[in-house]
């Protein structure tokens, strides 16, 4: 069976051995959120996984065919600036844009990695998970074990408020007069 996260693990080299670099978890959850705007279908139940410098999506498409419209679940694999179909989701990716209201995830997936980075410890391989209310984030954290050194899996939760509350650039809001907030579904 492939693996699904195929290549190897890179992790950020540390200076000091033993250290463990923290992830500019802003920077890589704006880059993947700029990702899927900027993919043609309008995307919802959104599930971000990270591994190392690898990211997959796994969320609800908006397929419009000849018979029906569809929420279809989809998986794309995200590097760069674009999202691309993985595996099976190639098969049903949308042919062509579609037009109609698209939810902002740029803004809400920086907002999750402002968050993300004011944390003290340094956190890995996350898991960000869209729920009603806000997100829900999973990640590996490093920890002392009594064998010596280890990861934890913590677990955070970011409601629709604290997402408001974390600072976003003035040249990062494209309507800054829109009452919703950019963290909300349309």
């Amino acid at each position: 069976m492939p693996r699904l996260f195929g290549r190897a693990r890179k992790v950020a080299p540390s200076p000091v051995p033993g250290v463990v670099v923290k992830v500019n978890w802003t920077r890589r959850l704006h880059a993947v959120g700029r990702a899927l705007d900027a993919y043609g279908t309008p995307l919802r139940a959104l599930a971000v996984a990270t591994d190392g410098d690898q990211t997959l999506v796994a969320a609800l498409g908006w397929r419009a065919s000849l018979y029906h419209d569809a929420w279809v679940p989809l998986t794309l694999q995200v590097e760069g600036e674009t999202a691309q179909p993985f595996g099976a989701a190639a098969t049903i990716a949308a042919d062509k844009p579609v037009a109609g209201e698209r939810a902002a995830w740029a803004l809400r997936l920086r907002a999750v990695g402002v968050l993300l980075d004011r944390e003290p410890a340094a956190l890995h391989d996350a898991c960000v998970i869209e729920v009603d209310g806000g997100f829900v984030v999973q990640a590996l954290t490093p920890s002392p074990t009594p064998l010596g050194a280890g990861w934890i899996l913590v677990s955070k939760e970011f409601a629709v408020g604290d997402l408001a509350a974390a600072p976003a650039p003035a040249s990062a809001m494209p309507n800054q007069s829109r009452p919703a907030g950019p963290w909300r579904q349309p």
